[in-house]
């Protein structure tokens, strides 16, 4: 009798407090370095969907920033609760690094920003309607469109310039990239530094959607960064990039027109130290075991490619969030 009055009792429980019975429900934050809309903010509403879709207890929101400065300021500013659950999606260099270390524009180090996973890699370098600009030293008294001011886009570019040694020969005009292919057209400009190349889902290579007319328009150049040159830059910053061959015709419309080199660089998943470890970890270990719901959800977009949990070590331990270094580790990943 005295059983089937305790089953009665916590059967009333579980039907008027449903949450007592199942564990709390945890909601992130999820911050993209770009506006609505566009691709990376695209990609961080995806990743928000699926953990609301397939995670039995991580639920996640997908939030718009200006651009990745913008994104660390908003989510620094968070009250402390929050920033437990804020995570945003930007490079693992260029701004981020210059943050985690107090260079240029910070005020402080952001040593508390901490990597959950790379996600994919985009390549970076000019191009030109121009036959005759196909090196970095081609660049030497050209006009060069890149990207609006504040972009983190445009410290790759000023590093290339540097490592080229034509930093005062190059006159640039910042625009939007939906103005690129005027300015080539009429001749405004005679370069532009562009994304060459993404890592889809599906393993193939993308490009953006604004250069698929820019290609179409007519026949076209990438000028061709090599791998000491990108070792050279990696000597002269505090952010470090890798390079990699995009091979003949793996654009569409047959670009590049040949082997072309370019500079690469990651996204990447952070969040702040203060980040609870098994929400990080449970956070990696979603991402990694479901792999393939990922590729099908982001097939076709230009940052669809998959998060690359087993590169992980490309990144030294101290940059890693506690929770999604156990992870790696217990994997193997990480050795």
């Amino acid at each position: 009798m005295v059983k089937k009055i305790v089953l009665a009792v916590v059967l009333v429980l579980v039907l008027i407090f449903p949450a007592a019975a199942a564990e709390k429900a945890v909601e992130l934050e999820i911050y993209s370095a770009a506006r609505a809309r566009t691709a990376p903010h695209v990609y961080t509403l995806t990743l928000a969907q699926m953990l609301n879709d397939l995670h039995p207890r991580l639920n996640g929101s997908g939030l718009e920033t200006m651009g990745t400065g913008d994104m660390l300021r908003t989510m620094d500013t968070l009250p402390p609760e929050r920033r437990k659950t804020a995570f945003g999606i930007g490079a693992p260099y260029s701004e981020i690094a210059m943050a985690r270390l107090g260079l240029e524009r910070w005020k402080r180090k952001f040593q508390d920003l901490k990597l959950v996973s790379t996600t994919n890699w985009a390549g970076f370098t000019f191009f030109s309607y121009d036959p005759d600009i196909r090196l970095g030293k081609d660049l030497a008294g050209k006009r060069v469109a890149i990207w609006p001011k504040g972009s983190s886009l445009n410290t790759y570019c000023d590093a290339l310039f540097k490592v080229w040694g034509i930093s005062d020969q190059v006159k640039t005009s910042h625009h939007g990239p939906r103005a690129f292919k005027d300015l080539l057209l009429t001749g405004t400009v005679d370069a532009i530094f562009v994304s060459a190349g993404a890592e889809r889902a599906d393993g193939k290579l993308n490009v953006s959607g604004f250069m698929i007319p820019i290609l179409q328009a007519r026949k076209s150049y990438y000028v061709h960064v090599t791998k000491e040159e990108v070792e050279k830059l990696n000597q002269q910053n505090p952010w470090k990039a890798s390079w990699r061959i995009n091979p003949k015709g793996s654009f569409p419309g047959g670009y590049p027109l040949e082997d072309s080199g370019v500079m690469t660089m990651s996204t990447g998943l952070w969040c702040w130290e203060t980040a609870d470890a098994n929400v990080v970890y449970d956070l990696v270990k979603f991402l990694d075991e479901n792999a393939g719901e990922w590729v099908k959800r982001t097939r076709g977009s230009p940052m669809g490619g998959p998060f690359m949990v087993k590169q992980s070590s490309v990144l030294t331990e101290d940059v890693y969030h506690p929770g999604a270094l156990k992870y790696y580790k217990e994997k193997g990943y990480i050795k």
